[in-house]
Formats: structure tokens, C-alpha cells, sequence
């Protein structure tokens, strides 16, 4: 009985770990997803300022057209190379990486265009068009990567919501069945309880119907040596022959009934038949307190447990 209810709290315990596992694993998805979130905000933050630093530049290459100064237009090429080398590690899709790549190969090229170029050939319509050509092709290519990255994020709040959706409902299963099992359980402990218990009643009836004296005695030890037997049951033949009643022996010594046994050396057979296993049985005197007179009985001692069962008619 103990076994079974003992794996069957083991299996609740399995189970709740199971659940607080997927769980907690949610709440890693969820963190993960807080993360990317960030990460792609932090993107999408970083393709604006190189499309800022874009449109700066622009604005810049009318300066250098007046009085050509390129200074203010160099240092936009510089911030334009280096916002974009920010922007290389922290991406992690392939795609993206691709276009990177490319945009960082366009700007160069821009920038070449730009620098090569004299103040007189800048006022050229064909040179104005193929600049302003370059730059909406890098535009277009910031916008797609902010779309793509738009996108990822779109796709992993979708995983996300599937993933913690599939993992809160296995954590709401394996607690109802957490649940059942706790119901099964107590349902099967309190059937078993009572079942033995109407068995102990039984068993009791039985032995209060004997005409014999039946005690049922355990060990009382220090250390492995055996010095006492406490009484754990006596049934209502008690009475007849010792006189005591049965419920005021239990928890006794059995040197309050039988001292006896102590003074006569017969509590060796009792430690011998616990250690041995085997039965044994003898004949000794005992006084009968109501009467001071003396009774023989036979005594016949069997092993239950780590204690003896004693009859005697």
C-alpha cells in the first residue's frame, strides 16, 4: 500500500517540476523576446541616424558646390562609414547582412563619386542626377533593411506568441493532472486507511473472542541490545487470567505483568525467538493479584515483527 501511495506522490512531484519547468521556460521566451525587441529598435535606431547622416551629407554637397569646402562633407562620410560599422555586429540575419554589405559598397561608391569630382562637374545636370541616383538607391536600401527588421520582429512576436500559448497550456494540463493525481491519491490513501482499519477492528474482535490471553509486545533497545518489551495490544482474556485490563497494559512493560520472566531468566527465551525468528514456549507461575494465589500457565511466544506475540490459556 505505502509503496504505491509513496510512487504516486512521487509522480505529483514529477509532475509539478514538469510544469514549473515550462513555465519558467515561458518566462526565458518572453525575456528573449523583451531582448529582441530592444535589439531591433536598437536596428531600426541605427539605420535613422545613417539615413540622417545621408541627408546631411546632402545638404553638405551644396556647400562644398559655393565656396569648396569639403571639410563638413568629409566628416559626413566618416559618420556615414562609421554609424555603419556600429550597425554591422549587432545584426544578426543573414539577409540583412547582405544588404549591409551592400549599402556600406554603395556609399563608398557615392562617396568616390563625390570626391572625385570638381565643383564645376558637380553643376553638371548629368553628374546631379547620377548622385541623386546613388543616394535614392542607399535610401531604398535603408528602408528595406528597416522593413526587413520590422518584419523580424513581426515573425518573433509570432513565434512568441505561439511558443508561450503551447507552454501555458501544457503548464494548465500537467497542473490539472497534478491535481487529479493529488485527488486519486488521497481518494486511494483514505480507501486503504479505512480498509485497514476495519481489518485492525476485525482482527481486534477476533482476539477479544479467544478464551486465551493474547499480548502483542515490541522491542525496547539501546543500541542493538534488546531490554525491555512494551506492550502494544492486549485483548479482553486478559482480564480472566492477570486480572488488568487490557486497555491499562498498553504501553506497559511486560515486567509490570510478568516480572517473572525477569527474575527467572525466561526473558532470554523472548529476546531469542526475536532474533531467531523462532517460535518457543514454556510453562511459568504467575500470582494472581486478586487472589495471591499462584497460577501456572504455558506460555508460547512467536515472532511479529521486531517484537513477539505472547498467548497463554
Amino acid at each position: 500500500m505505502y509503496k504505491r501511495i509513496y510512487f504516486l506522490f512521487v509522480l505529483i512531484f514529477l509532475v509539478l517540476v514538469a510544469a514549473i519547468y515550462l513555465h519558467r521556460r515561458s518566462l526565458v521566451e518572453l525575456d528573449k523576446s523583451i531582448e529582441f525587441v530592444d535589439h531591433t529598435y536598437g536596428v531600426i535606431g541605427s539605420l535613422n541616424e545613417i539615413s540622417g547622416d545621408l541627408k546631411t551629407a546632402q545638404l553638405h554637397i551644396q556647400s562644398f558646390i559655393n565656396n569648396t569646402d569639403n571639410h563638413l562633407l568629409a566628416n559626413d562620410f566618416v559618420d556615414l562609414i562609421t554609424d555603419l560599422n556600429k550597425l554591422k555586429p549587432i545584426v544578426f540575419d543573414k539577409n540583412q547582412k547582405k544588404r549591409l554589405d551592400t549599402l556600406s559598397a554603395k556609399i563608398n561608391d557615392w562617396g568616390q563619386l563625390v570626391a572625385s569630382t570638381n565643383t564645376i562637374d558637380l553643376l553638371s545636370r548629368d553628374i546631379q542626377n547620377k548622385i541623386q541616383a546613388n543616394v535614392t538607391e542607399i535610401q531604398s536600401l535603408i528602408g528595406h533593411c528597416s522593413t526587413r527588421q520590422k518584419e523580424l520582429l513581426v515573425e518573433r512576436q509570432g513565434f512568441l506568441k505561439a511558443t508561450v500559448k503551447s507552454l501555458h497550456r501544457w503548464t494548465i494540463v500537467l497542473i490539472a493532472f497534478a491535481f487529479l493525481l493529488v485527488l486519486f491519491t488521497s481518494f486511494y490513501a483514505y480507501r486503504q486507511i479505512k480498509n485497514r482499519i476495519d481489518l485492525e477492528v476485525l482482527l481486534e474482535s477476533i482476539l477479544n473472542a479467544s478464551q486465551e490471553g493474547i499480548i502483542t509486545c515490541k522491542t525496547c533497545r539501546e543500541g542493538f541490545k534488546i531490554e525491555d518489551f512494551e506492550i502494544l495490544f492486549a485483548n479482553s482474556a486478559v482480564k480472566t487470567h492477570l486480572g488488568q485490563e487490557s486497555a491499562d497494559l498498553i504501553g506497559k512493560s511486560i515486567f509490570y505483568i510478568m516480572p517473572e520472566i525477569q527474575s527467572s531468566g525466561l526473558f532470554a527465551k523472548w529476546v531469542q525467538v526475536v532474533e531467531d525468528g523462532q517460535p518457543d514456549e514454556y510453562e511459568a507461575c504467575h500470582k494472581d493479584s486478586r487472589t495471591n494465589e499462584d497460577n501456572w500457565y504455558s506460555i508460547k511466544l512467536v515472532k511479529l515483527g521486531d517484537g513477539v506475540t505472547v498467548t497463554f490459556p
